[in-house]
């Protein structure tokens, strides 16, 4: 009803500040498509505050995220998911992992950074310039870009690799979300859930972990 009644005035630009907050989960998402709906037939320049980065992310041409009242990082709503400028950017959209890191070398296309031992070779247009051999790292590395190898495989020698433990499990429909234990640091990891493919884990079990270094963002620590 307000969204209407602004409308009637015709208005050159549109200042939404938190209007689904009050909304039930589903009633949200249908209240949020169709805000975008009725923005994209009628054009009209919109301003949208909200501290929910899926409805950040979903309804923006451009996503600006803010610090202390200063924008920390402007851009396209994919580029500031896949390419955070900032660890506060990384954490703020998408629920980060951070994991210590070593620079090992710096070669002309990649940086060989040391986590827990583990060597792990990343793009150069990952990283923050300016990390020189034996520098200090800290690693952002998103849920979803981690994946876990069956404790079979683990135990098997299959998997050479990192492995981790689960402390907890959470079913969400679509994916489940656990958290691992990976020598000092705590990791969230989300597994899409495939019908007939998805592999539960339980508390306790030893898995192995698949990471994606490509997906890594580098910064100084």
């Amino acid at each position: 009803m307000a969204l209407a009644r602004a409308l009637v005035l015709k208005p050159k630009i549109m200042l939404f500040d938190e209007p689904l907050s009050n909304l039930d989960p589903k009633l949200r998402i249908q209240t949020r498509s169709e805000i975008k709906r009725v923005q994209q037939m009628l054009g009209i320049t919109t301003i949208y505050v909200t501290h929910d980065q899926t409805e950040a992310l979903s309804l923006s041409d451009r996503v600006a995220v803010m610090n202390h009242g200063k924008i920390a990082q402007l851009g396209p709503p994919e580029e500031v998911y896949n390419h955070p400028a900032s660890p506060f950017v990384s954490d703020f959209i998408g629920n980060a992992n951070f994991l210590d890191a070593v620079v090992d070398e710096v070669t002309a296309g990649h940086m060989v950074v040391l986590i827990n031992g583990f060597s792990f070779s990343v793009p150069l247009d990952r990283c923050e310039p300016n990390l020189e051999p034996d520098a200090r790292a800290l690693v952002s590395v998103k849920p979803e870009a981690i994946e876990l190898v069956p404790p079979a495989a683990v135990a098997q020698a299959f998997h050479a690799g990192p492995r981790g433990v689960v402390e907890l499990s959470s079913f969400s429909g679509p994916a489940t979300e656990y958290k691992v234990t990976f020598g000092d640091a705590y990791l969230t990891v989300s597994t899409p859930n495939i019908r007939g493919r998805t592999v539960v884990y339980r508390a306790g079990s030893e898995v192995g972990l698949e990471f994606d270094p490509s997906s890594f963002r580098v910064y100084p620590a």
